[in-house]
């Protein structure tokens, strides 16, 4: 049999009245000055530790979202900059670039500018032999640009070498370096010609070339000027080659020379190929105008007709007049 607990009205009544006197004293602690009341000090002191306990707890809380969201944030902006960066890398290089192929083109357009006399068609270089750097190299032009046999090849800094071999769209070219070629040159000081062949291995470093049949008293420094003598119909004439670097005197009457040669053939790009000369301006005979000279010319020749009317017509009448008076005097 369970026992049943009985509420006591006394209890009840008690209880309601403390809580009535807590909400009176909350009220005019609200509706009085601005000081602190017993009432709000005992409150204060019993509610303040749970305040805080609570205010940590939330504090807390709030700061980890805040370091979860917040970290989130700081490591989609730094994938925002790396991928910024690396645009900004690639256009710097683009620009390096695009600033290294202006120099370049402005220093093909000096050589040009520098030598008139010939007409010019710009490539670049897009192949070489795998073999060796100072063989064969390959351009973007071809019969389709106009391109020929034995054309030769300049750079900015002086005479590449000729093209060998010529397909719709590129052409093979051989340098000056390699052992098959063969240019007929001059040295700007002493004018003593020569056959500048190339010296070069496979596996050399420091790409020359030799200058035959040279007299065996030719006047030979280090350092002299070799140039195109336009013998022999492949190059034109005066075409920088390179200079001498050592001088050898053969026992057969003849020296030779070692020539390093202007160009840098490992690290050609951009050339120009010689298509031909350029015409040459002849001053023709000068022509009259019809304002000029037509008018004057006909003014002339009109004076000239109307005074040999008049002689002839003044010859007939003084002939005439002579055959009158004579008639007369025989009658």
């Amino acid at each position: 049999m369970r026992r049943r607990i009985r509420i006591q009205p006394w209890w009840v009544l008690g209880t309601a009245l403390v809580l009535l006197f807590v909400v009176l004293i909350i009220t005019y602690s609200a509706m009085g000055s601005d000081k602190p009341t017993v009432a709000d000090t005992v409150i204060g002191e019993s509610v303040s530790p749970f305040m805080r306990w609570t205010h940590s707890v939330t504090s807390g809380v709030k700061d980890f979202f805040a370091r979860i969201f917040g970290k989130r944030d700081i490591d989609r902006e730094y994938e925002e900059l790396k991928k910024r960066v690396a645009q900004l890398e690639l256009e710097k290089e683009w620009a390096q670039e695009l600033i290294h192929e202006n120099k370049r083109l402005t220093e093909l357009m000096g050589f040009a500018r520098q030598y008139p006399q010939y007409l010019y068609m710009n490539a670049e270089v897009i192949a070489r032999d795998p073999e060796s750097w100072y063989s064969t190299l390959t351009i973007n032009r071809g019969e389709k640009d106009g391109i020929s046999l034995n054309m030769p090849i300049v750079t900015a800094d002086g005479l590449l070498g000729r093209i060998i071999s010529v397909s719709e769209t590129y052409s093979v070219v051989m340098p000056l370096v390699d052992r098959q070629s063969a240019v007929a040159a001059v040295l700007e000081r002493s004018r003593d010609n020569g056959v500048l062949k190339g010296a070069t291995d496979q596996d050399s470093s420091d790409p020359l070339c030799n200058l035959y049949y040279l007299p065996f008293s030719a006047d030979l420094i280090p350092g002299d000027r070799v140039l195109s003598s336009g013998m022999g119909g492949y190059y034109p004439k005066g075409i920088p080659i390179g200079e001498i670097v050592e001088v050898s005197r053969q026992s057969n009457l003849q020296s030779y020379a070692i020539v390093r040669p202007y160009v840098d053939f490992a690290h050609a790009e951009d050339v120009l190929v010689i298509i031909g000369e350029a015409p040459v301006e002849t001053p023709g005979a000068p022509t009259s105008g019809p304002d000029e000279h037509g008018g004057d010319n006909a003014d002339e020749e009109g004076e000239g007709d109307t005074q040999d009317e008049g002689d002839t017509q003044g010859e007939g009448d003084a002939q005439g007049e002579g055959d009158t008076e004579g008639e007369g005097d025989a009658t």
